[in-house]
């Protein structure tokens, strides 16, 4: 009698012990347990508690995945678009079919169009990125003269001689170097896009 109490008394134990066994080998979805003996309903309980909280998580994290994947995809395939009219456009320019300044100007501001378009659409794909690895931070000492030259290089063919970098003396910063750069040539590119930009000093 006292074997059979004992049993009976543990099997809630040996319920949880299993359950947990599961979620140990990757299940993120367990089944409720029953409610058992007044005793081990508080473990019963809370391990439920525990159940319902990882397959909602683990709902919600595929639903996530599953709207990342799609907007990744179709990402890619809006990108497709403004890629082909500029390279379209850079054959027009390189082959001479558009030689007069209108057609140059309605040219390079269809370009620029597309460019923006496909700069959010990346921007969009950073910042997910971004979200999958938040705690990913690359932190060295770095100019911000240099910087800010590398900044400039990147964007003399849109700029030409509007943009200007006066950096005499190395002026050093421990941080992202990459993040900076990319907040740098955020700025300089609206800079740069708006009407009535003449010159922009960095």
């Amino acid at each position: 009698i006292g074997g059979f109490i004992t049993r009976r008394a543990l099997r809630p134990l040996e319920a949880v012990t299993a359950a947990l066994r599961t979620i140990a080998r990757g299940d993120f979805e367990p089944e409720p347990l029953p409610a058992g003996d007044r005793e081990l309903q508080t473990l019963t309980q809370a391990y439920n508690d525990v159940a319902r909280r990882l397959t909602a998580a683990s709902v919600e994290r595929r639903e996530n995945e599953t709207r990342m994947r799609q907007f990744v995809a179709d990402a890619g395939h809006e990108l497709r678009t403004p890629l082909t009219v500029i390279m379209g456009y850079l054959d027009v320019l390189a082959d001479g079919i558009v030689r007069d300044d209108e057609g140059v100007a309605r040219v390079r501001e269809t370009m620029m169009q597309e460019s923006r378009r496909m700069r959010a659409l990346i921007d969009r794909l950073i910042y997910l990125a971004r979200l999958e690895r938040p705690d990913v931070v690359s932190t060295r000492r770095f100019d911000l003269g240099e910087s800010a030259r590398r900044v400039a290089e990147t964007l003399r063919p849109i700029a030409g001689d509007r943009i200007a970098v006066e950096a005499p003396a190395p002026a050093y910063v421990v941080g992202d170097d990459a993040e900076l750069s990319e907040a740098v040539k955020n700025v300089v590119e609206n800079a740069l896009l708006a009407e009535g930009t003449s010159r922009r000093e960095l």
